[in-house]
């Protein structure tokens, strides 16, 4: 691939990035319902961090990295799968404005009267979430 081209793998996965770490501190917030503003910025920070982390997928299985930022990086992986999931069904499949609380009983994960969205919803997860993850590696073959 050309350079030019590595490059606008580059900015798509970043876009990406961003886009992940806003849904999950967005989806963070909405879900946890902090009440004051310490707590409202630490979910914040934790959504950052959890992209962050993403972000740096190679890096922490590249290396030796100690064994529990190994485990801490799987958590956030995880957690990072489930708020792109949930926010993209919640708000995305069903509609709900962004004012609207996260309400986990309306979201019903295999709905077979609703299966085509819901795969939709998958593959845009794994898309966002994989963005994450791919943009270091993009960076270091476009540079």
């Amino acid at each position: 691939m050309s350079k030019l081209g590595w490059f606008m793998l580059l900015i798509f996965c970043m876009i990406g990035t961003l886009a992940d770490g806003f849904a999950s501190a967005t989806i963070l917030m909405s879900m946890l319902h902090p009440r004051n503003i310490l707590a409202q910025v630490i979910v914040v920070v934790g959504g950052i961090i959890i992209t962050g982390l993403a972000v740096c997928t190679k890096l922490v299985w590249d290396h030796r990295s100690p064994l529990v930022l190994k485990i801490i990086h799987v958590m956030a992986i995880l957690i990072d799968v489930y708020t792109t999931i949930v926010g993209t069904i919640f708000y995305v499949i069903i509609g709900a404005p962004l004012s609207e609380p996260v309400d986990l009983s309306r979201i019903i994960i295999c709905n077979p009267n609703n299966l085509v969205p819901t795969l939709l919803a998958f593959l845009l997860t794994a898309i966002i979430t994989g963005s994450s993850v791919t943009t270091i590696h993009v960076f270091n073959l476009s540079c």
